[in-house]
């Protein structure tokens, strides 16, 4: 894609510009003697094992004397509680990535109430009672990922497709993907572009059921997400479809890397964000708030760059912690 570069050259920046700024701000300790909660959705997949790691990494090297990090696994009941414990146990801050939208609004109005900031990251929760969001734009992550595809149809399919989508519809932020990534795909093609099966899949062990499942013919597959991409490709693989690729419409870590560098591999390609430039990007809103700055944006968007199989080493390198 035309802005690719561009935009992996971006990523590499918005990484080492707030490193250095956090390595200066942890000689001072800006968060000496505080307690961090983070309402943490699912560690299902590297990505969000990584911006776990990356709150309680970041929080400590600011100086925080608890950097709590409790995970819902999707549990609406069990994000709630873990809010409710961290107003009443009287938390400084409060982090939260979440897929439940008015469900969680009321508690984070309680943490408000308490005086207690709430700086949201990833998800669909907009405005206050927030701090701050810190996103990337989701419908921008579809229009991204639908570009590279329709290249790949262009280039390998002769403008003609038959997709797969798995979809992740019960968390908005994901959907919202898909909606984009479509239009891309009708805007160029019309009707030659056919969606095979279109399935709401939240784990890579249904997103391999749907796949097995599956008895009409078809050129590619669409994922929300890597862990749906994974679990696309062991169907694949079972049932000896070894040529179909598979693109993703989020994605980190070393399982994506190896992904992505294996030989005759069926991961095409996927959008990346490390989990610790969201992080960064929350936990420098949270300075500002205690900073008594009264200017800070209702929501921060993270760079975020299409990376594929066909890229150099450099590039896919992007895709992982550094070792």
């Amino acid at each position: 894609m035309k802005n690719k570069r561009f935009l992996a050259l971006l990523l590499v920046l918005a990484l080492t510009i707030p490193a250095l700024c956090f390595t200066a701000l942890a000689e001072e300790l800006p968060l000496a003697g505080m307690k961090i909660g983070f309402a943490h959705l699912t560690l299902m997949d590297e990505w969000c094992v990584s911006v776990g790691d990356a709150m309680e990494g970041i929080g400590k090297e600011l100086g925080a004397a608890d950097v709590n990090v409790q995970v819902a696994e999707f549990d609406l009941e069990k994000q709630v509680k873990d809010l409710e414990n961290f107003i009443n146990q009287q938390y400084d801050a409060i982090f939260i990535l979440t897929g439940f939208t008015d469900a969680i609004i009321p508690y984070i109005e309680k943490a408000k109430e308490a005086g207690i900031p709430v700086i949201a990251m990833d998800g669909t929760i907009e405005g206050d009672p927030l701090v701050s969001h810190i996103v990337w734009d989701q419908a921008y992550t579809g229009t991204v990922l639908g570009e590279a595809v329709a290249e790949y149809i262009d280039e390998k399919l002769g403008g003609e497709a038959r997709i797969v989508c798995l979809d992740s519809k019960t968390l908005e932020h994901m959907a919202i993907r898909q909606v984009s990534f479509l239009k891309v795909l009708t805007e160029r093609f019309g009707d030659k572009v056919t969606i095979v099966n279109d399935s709401d899949c939240q784990t890579r062990e249904s997103a391999m059921n749907v796949i097995t499942s599956i008895s009409e013919p078809y050129d590619l597959i669409y994922a929300a997400s890597d862990s749906n991409a994974y679990g696309a490709i062991s169907g694949l693989q079972q049932k000896g479809l070894t040529s179909i690729p598979v693109f993703a419409c989020g994605g980190y870590g070393k399982e994506l890397f190896d992904a992505l560098t294996v030989e005759n591999g069926q991961f095409e390609g996927s959008i990346v964000v490390p989990g610790s430039s969201i992080v960064q990007s929350a936990y420098d809103q949270l300075l500002k708030y205690l900073a008594g700055d009264t200017d800070i944006p209702e929501r921060v968007d993270c760079e975020f760059y299409y990376i594929d199989r066909h890229d150099g080493a450099e590039v896919i390198a992007l895709t992982k912690p550094a070792e």
